[in-house]
């Protein structure tokens, strides 16, 4: 009897340990879901008995791989891979695609517990407008499709910061201008959010705004700068050019919630010190503070 109650006691724990233990713990960094490995296990076993149980999981392992390198076996990853089939921002813009259906906002709210409101800009919703005026011209969108994503947008910006000051509550000492369409609104109105998020007075123009309300408004608020058209580098030849110069210090793909104040202003000191061709060789911090208070007041 005792010999019995051992092979059993023996059966019962490599059952557990290679259809529970090992997919439970050996999910999480293998790169695949633990269901995976218990299908898979069962599968090399029905095939090879135990050495199929065996080689369940490096078997499993390689087939992932092979999918994530070989475009005609991408389905392997999917299927097998604890990694999403979708970034946030190709997730996002799906789900505004479809009409009828609001589900971007649970999307949103699940990114924004574990990120930042600018990275949820930067990260997710600027990428869905790029896609989207893409695909539009393209041809892949219509109007009316291009029309629900970016009123989809506007959704989600009056749901994650509704309590923007009204434009009597506060001067305006930056305006963001589109200038083409309503995607220039929407990532003047991000701009906006996060500017306010810094205590920095700003609005956003509405794309529909004719030039001599436009003016009129310009007029009333003596704002001091202008942002518009993101994405048209040839439009802004100053602007671009010194995002070079920046992206020499902080490269494209660096987290810059991580950047502190001391490194901005060392950066900023080394650009100001940075010979210009167009001042002579001469550099900015020099010029500025050569120059005339009446000069500048001009």
């Amino acid at each position: 009897m005792t010999p019995l109650l051992t092979l059993a006691l023996f059966i019962v724990l490599e059952l557990i340990s290679n259809n529970v233990m090992e997919p439970w713990l050996y999910g999480s960094s293998t790169g695949v879901t633990p269901i995976a490995l218990i299908v898979a296990a069962l599968v090399w076993t029905w095939l090879w008995g135990p050495a199929g149980l065996v080689m369940a999981t490096p078997l499993t392992v390689c087939m992932v791989v092979m999918g994530r390198h070989i475009p005609r076996l991408a389905f392997l990853s999917i299927l097998l891979s604890d990694e999403e089939a979708l970034t946030p921002a190709e997730n996002c813009y799906q789900r505004l695609l479809r009409t009828g259906e609001r589900e971007e906002m649970e999307l949103v709210d699940q990114y924004l517990k574990a990120n930042s409101l600018g990275s949820l800009f930067e990260t997710v919703l600027l990428r869905v407008i790029i896609a989207a005026g893409t695909d539009q011209r393209l041809g892949f969108l219509d109007s009316e499709q291009l029309q629900h994503v970016e009123t989809g947008l506007l959704d989600i910006l009056e749901t994650i910061s509704p309590d923007l000051p009204s434009e009597h509550e506060m001067d305006c000492r930056i305006g963001c201008v589109p200038t083409q369409a309503l995607r220039d609104q929407l990532a003047g109105d991000m701009l906006v959010r996060l500017l306010w998020q810094e205590t920095y007075p700003a609005r956003s123009v509405p794309a529909a705004m004719t030039l001599a309300e436009l003016t009129d408004w310009i007029r009333k608020t003596e704002a001091e700068a202008y942002f518009a058209h993101p994405y048209h580098s040839w439009e802004r030849g100053l602007n671009e050019n010194t995002n070079g110069l920046i992206r020499q210090y902080f490269p494209k793909g660096i987290d810059f919630t991580t950047i502190t104040a001391a490194q901005v202003a060392e950066v900023e000191l080394k650009l100001n010190r940075r010979p210009r061709k167009c001042l002579d060789y001469q550099n900015p911090n020099d010029i500025f503070h050569s120059t005339p208070p009446i000069a500048l007041a001009a």
